[in-house]
């Protein structure tokens, strides 16, 4: 029965099969699809390489000289970082052995030193030192105590002599990187001067193992790499943010009052007797700042930050700027070198003895400790006064450009052999 009266029932239509054509039997379809998208493919390459890719952008030539300014001369100046912005992590110190690091961002994991050229006095921006090009090899060079030996001290347990800690505050004592930037730094070593010169401060910090017997601070200014390179640690260690303590007893070569004289690149402290007596250097470790932002302080403001920190220094600083004093007198910053207050000692007494050197930004480092005695005559080469090394030895430095004139027969004070007492 149809159900559908109205549709009628019809075949399927049939279609005339076409030819094909001589081009599409030869494959030409396929072939022009093909060539379709092998001309697609190599236009987004061309753009890829014209447009995303960057060119590669000349690099320096690190070996080339510096130029400055037509008809200006190159200053000597050691860059510092000034205290930290509000958004940096602090360091605290949550009582013994325990420091709190801030957590390392991929940005502030250890740089690579430049290469340094070889050229004129000159501001190194790679490392924030001085290249001494113009003063020759030796200001480069390892001397003293005695010629061809590390001015940082000897690895003898029984020299003479007060015994130098290497710390690398760039790391932890497990070798992870800590992420400290310059100011943390600073503040990390006047979180250690300003609480007693503690060793557990730099508990969480690298120490190495090799420990030296130091005889005095008179170092040259040479590539920083060479403290590392004294205390055996340079292949863990790169040549910036480390700091040494020495610590020992000394015996006063007689009665009387005196006081230290010298500076630091970048830090140089003093305690004796339990107190602090000397500290200058383009980092002020008693108060962590730079030199040039304590200089910024109103008196009053710099005296309120002595007195809570216990700065050993007068203000305004008294600074003499010798002639031939090596980079602490044509440094503007230093404008040469400082000196301490005034203390007493008696002949024949024992009196412990702390100093603290540090090289942060890396590049080059020096460091000068004399001693005077308040009220002596002083020697003279010329129209300069010589003044006395703070020694524990009779040996002398070894020659140096980079060393300034000194009193040579200066009283020799006697160290312990019991001394350098870690706390």
């Amino acid at each position: 029965m149809n159900l559908h009266p109205d549709t009628e029932s019809t075949s399927p239509p049939t279609f005339e099969k076409q030819k094909p054509s001589y081009w599409r039997r030869l494959g030409g379809g396929s072939l022009g699809i093909s060539l379709g998208i092998h001309a697609v493919l190599l236009a987004a390459g061309v753009y890829f390489v014209v447009q995303v890719i960057p060119k590669e952008e000349k690099q320096p030539d690190p070996m080339a000289p510096h130029t400055g300014s037509p008809g200006k001369p190159q200053t000597s100046v050691k860059p510092q970082t000034s205290t930290p912005p509000s958004d940096l992590p602090r360091i605290a110190n949550k009582g013994r052995g325990e420091i709190t690091l801030p957590e390392q961002s991929p940005s502030e994991a250890m740089p690579t030193l430049n290469p340094i050229s070889n050229g004129s006095m000159e501001t190194n921006k790679g490392t924030g030192g001085l290249i001494p090009g113009a003063y020759g090899p030796e200001s480069l060079a390892i001397s003293g105590p005695e010629t061809g030996k590390s001015p940082f001290g000897i690895p003898d347990a029984k020299a003479d002599g007060i015994t130098g800690v290497f710390y690398d505050l760039k790391q932890t004592k497990n070798g992870k990187p800590t992420g400290l930037n310059d100011a943390q730094v600073q503040e990390v070593i006047r979180e250690f001067v300003t609480k007693g010169w503690k060793d557990h401060t730099f508990a969480d910090f690298y120490q190495a193992p090799e420990r030296l017997k130091q005889t005095r601070i008179f170092i040259p200014m040479m590539n920083a790499a060479k403290a590392p390179e004294a205390f055996h640690c340079e292949k863990e260690v790169q040549p910036q943010k480390w700091v040494v303590v020495y610590r020992g007893n000394v015996v006063a070569p007689k009665n009387g009052k005196f006081r230290f004289v010298g500076g630091g690149d970048d830090v140089l402290a003093v305690r004796f007797n339990g107190q602090p007596v000397f500290d200058y250097g383009y980092t002020l470790a008693y108060l962590g700042l730079s030199i040039q932002n304590a200089r910024a302080l109103a008196e009053k403001d710099f005296a309120k930050e002595a007195r809570k920190s216990h700065f050993p220094m007068s203000y305004p600083l008294q600074v003499r700027n010798y002639p031939n004093i090596g980079h602490f007198s044509r440094a503007a910053e230093l404008a040469g070198i400082a000196s301490g207050p005034e203390f007493q000692v008696e002949a024949n007494v024992t009196y412990p003895i702390e100093i603290l050197i540090s090289e942060i930004p890396g590049g080059y480092f020096s460091s000068l400790l004399f001693i005077e005695e308040s009220g002596a005559a002083s020697s003279t080469s010329g129209d300069t006064s010589l003044l006395p090394l703070f020694r524990m030895s009779t040996d002398l430095p070894a020659d140096s450009k980079e060393l300034p004139p000194y009193e040579k027969n200066s009283p020799v004070w006697q160290s312990r052999p019991d001394a350098g007492t870690i706390e």
